[in-house]
Formats: C-alpha cells, sequence, structure tokens
C-alpha cells in the first residue's frame, strides 16, 4: 500500500558546528528531568519582528532561522508549492522523547506547511513512522540518522505518522517547521473542509491527553 504524500530526507542537514550549536544547549540536568514515559519539548519561534526562545540565545536562534529557513523553502516549493506564499513564522523545537514514550498515529495540525523533524541523538533510535492510513496500514519506517532530516507538507487525512522511544534511550530530535495563521487557505488548497478540520484540531489536544489518541 503507496503513502498519499510525499517526502523528502536530506542527510547531514546542519553543519557540523551548527548540529554541535544545538546540541551544547541541552544540558545534562535537562535530558536527566525527562521521565521514561513522556516527552519535554522546548519550543522557540521565529516571527518577522520579534524572537521568542527557551533554550537557544536570540543570537543563535535567528542565526539558525537565518541560515536554514531558505533550504526548508526551497523544500516546500518541491513538496507543496502552492502553499509557499502562507508561510508566517518558523517553529524550532528541540523534542526529548523519554525512552517508553509513544504519540499516537496524526497528520500533523493545519498551521504546519512544512514539517520537518532532524534526528540529533543518539547514535541510535526509532526513526519517524509513515502510514497509508489513520489504522496504521503501509507502514514504513524513516531510519534514524544522526542528523538526517525528514520533510514532508501535512495533507488532512493522509499524512499519516507517529514516533516512538526505542524502550533504550531518550530520543532528541530537533522540529523545524514553516508556519502559518492562514488556515482557511491552506484547507482551500488540500480541498478539506476549514470547518470539520477546525473542529478537530480543537478536539485532538483534548482526545490525547485524556484517551491517548487523536482523530
Amino acid at each position: 500500500m503507496n503513502l498519499n504524500f510525499e517526502y523528502k530526507i536530506v542527510d547531514d542537514f546542519f553543519d557540523k558546528d551548527d548540529l554541535d550549536l544545538i546540541l551544547s544547549a541541552i544540558t545534562e540536568e535537562e535530558k536527566g528531568q525527562v521521565d521514561d514515559e513522556e516527552i519535554k519539548i522546548f519550543p522557540n519561534r521565529v516571527f518577522k519582528n520579534d524572537i521568542k526562545t527557551s533554550l537557544f540565545s536570540e543570537t543563535n536562534l535567528k542565526y539558525l532561522n537565518d541560515k536554514y529557513h531558505s533550504k526548508c523553502i526551497e523544500i516546500l516549493k518541491i513538496l507543496s508549492p502552492e502553499k509557499v506564499n502562507l508561510y508566517d513564522y518558523s517553529e524550532i523545537d528541540l523534542n526529548l522523547t523519554g525512552k517508553n514514550y509513544k504519540f499516537p498515529i496524526h497528520s500533523d495540525t493545519p498551521n504546519k506547511l512544512l514539517s520537518c523533524v532532524v534526528y540529533l541523538e543518539p547514535l541510535k533510535n526509532n526513526g519517524t513512522f509513515l502510514f497509508a492510513d489513520k489504522k496504521g496500514n503501509g507502514k514504513i519506517e524513516i531510519e534514524w540518522k544522526k542528523n538526517r532530516a525528514l520533510f514532508f507538507s501535512r495533507k488532512e487525512n493522509d499524512s499519516w505518522h507517529s514516533y516512538e522511544g526505542n524502550k533504550d534511550s531518550l530520543r532528541i530530535v530537533l522540529v523545524y517547521n514553516l508556519m502559518t495563521t492562514k488556515i482557511k487557505q491552506v484547507y482551500k488548497i488540500e480541498n478539506k473542509s476549514f470547518y470539520l478540520g477546525a473542529f478537530k484540531a480543537k478536539l485532538n489536544p483534548y482526545l490525547y491527553k485524556y484517551l491517548n489518541f487523536t482523530i
């Protein structure tokens, strides 16, 4: 069974010095505070005239976005060119996933124009799992390799994926997403119902929090 969306893999995405800079932002103390069954997210946002950061200095966050933003835009032009003009801001999160943590199959929220995950540490872990449908059919794994980036442009009810720890070690990734506030235009491009999608987007956080699944 084939996937219903395209993706792109880029190995050695960050230059070595930049990879070292990113990893240096995470202390051993912070790593040790992540329980085996949880995920800890350090959010960072780069807007046109504002920067919000939780781990990086503003200078370093701006540097990373300035350097790699154009590469992400070029990939978005390949995967979903009609969405390029909807871009508003960048989301550059560091996610620390406990070794037993598992996130259910989902298709990403509509404000994500381009979804990217870059594998950071350790040398071996689980990659990202892609599926042909919500039931988990057609499963493939984008295998883990340090500094490997996986890109895709989300599609409502099509871009199904999940991730989980390998039950052995902490899983550390950088999530670099190109974001929009123009949600109605996203659904128009995808030829999907805005009202149904908006309902799902509001409901899913509660379903996941209390029942550990999404729709």
